[in-house]
């Protein structure tokens, strides 16, 4: 997410940690916003669709680029790639999540275009594929924190920790 403004250090993995209590953070305001979707645009609710979806593609696909660029490849050697007979693991997984996540946000934002146009079956649409972004969402922060960055913290060497805090400091996205 946005850079901190802070002396102290952050390491990689818990910046990665921090931006997951964010997007939870904003997932809640959406689900708030999709309980109360009037059929019909009003500015309210326009408003926190549109900010939700410019969050997501400035700071969430910037925290996808460094776990993909950064991160995954550092892991990526623990298991079997997506050639092998039997293609698997963590890191396999969440980078093609990735891509779903991706998806639905574009489905999101066309349900949100069709819904800000007056189109009338737009809001039901929007509410179950706003339902689940969410939910996705949830549960690849939840693999991420509780299986991907601890096996980062006891599997990655020093230098490769310390190759990881390059990588996130060149793109931006450490303190």
């Amino acid at each position: 997410m946005a850079v901190m403004e802070s002396t102290e250090h952050i390491s990689a993995l818990d910046r990665l940690r921090a931006d997951h209590r964010e997007v939870l953070k904003r997932l809640e305001e959406f689900s708030a916003v999709l309980e109360d979707l009037p059929d019909a645009p009003e500015p309210g609710a326009r408003e926190a669709l549109n900010g939700l979806l410019a969050f997501i593609q400035l700071e969430v696909w910037a925290h996808f680029r460094v776990e993909e660029e950064a991160l995954f490849p550092l892991l990526g050697g623990l298991f079997p790639g997506k050639d092998a007979p039997v293609a698997g693991g963590p890191v396999y997984v969440l980078t093609e999540e990735h891509g779903i996540l991706r998806k639905l946000v574009a489905r999101v934002a066309s349900e949100t275009q069709r819904w800000e146009a007056g189109e009338p079956p737009a809001a039901d649409a929007l509410r179950l594929v706003g339902r689940q972004t969410v939910r996705a969402f949830q549960k690849h922060i939840y693999k991420e924190d509780n299986i991907v960055f601890r096996l980062a913290e006891v599997s990655l060497t020093p230098a490769e920790l310390a190759a990881l805090e390059e990588g996130f400091e060149r793109m931006g996205h450490l303190g």
